[in-house]
């Protein structure tokens, strides 16, 4: 299964979950709850992604510790490619509120555990975003 094909159907386990939970009539807020619960699970791989670019990049050039400025030009780079992944995936999950799947009752074993696997990787991505903030973070004088 490719990447994007797991985070669309991870969207659409949290899509059923939300219709289930907010009866199929409030199709708008079940996909609004769906988008937000992915988009924020999605924040920690991105911006980790970029700090780690950003790293290796001033590795690679010879600048460590990374000064202020990289670090805040990194973190605005982080905001803005979080923002393009944002919208490029809203685009792509708007299919889903024009023509919603039907609902299956009983969550299989398997969808449960794609979304586990998936909260996982977050929170260690997670961990790994706040390790390398800490370990670039220049000496407190």
């Amino acid at each position: 299964m490719r990447v994007v094909e797991a985070i669309d159907r991870v969207f659409v386990i949290w899509f059923a979950r939300y219709r289930r939970r907010l009866s199929d009539s409030n199709l708008r807020s079940a996909w609004n709850g769906a988008s937000f619960r992915v988009s924020g699970y999605l924040m920690f791989p991105t911006v980790g992604s970029v700090l780690l670019a950003t790293l290796v990049i001033h590795w690679l050039i010879g600048i460590v510790p990374v000064s202020r400025q990289a670090q805040l030009a990194s973190q605005l780079a982080s905001v803005i490619v979080m923002a393009v992944v944002v919208v490029v995936f809203d685009r792509r999950w708007k299919k889903f509120l024009l023509n919603p799947p039907t609902l299956v009752e009983p969550e299989s074993r398997s969808d449960r555990l794609l979304v586990f696997v998936f909260r996982a990787l977050a929170i260690v991505s997670a961990a790994l975003v706040v390790a390398v903030v800490l370990y670039v973070r220049p000496p407190l004088e």
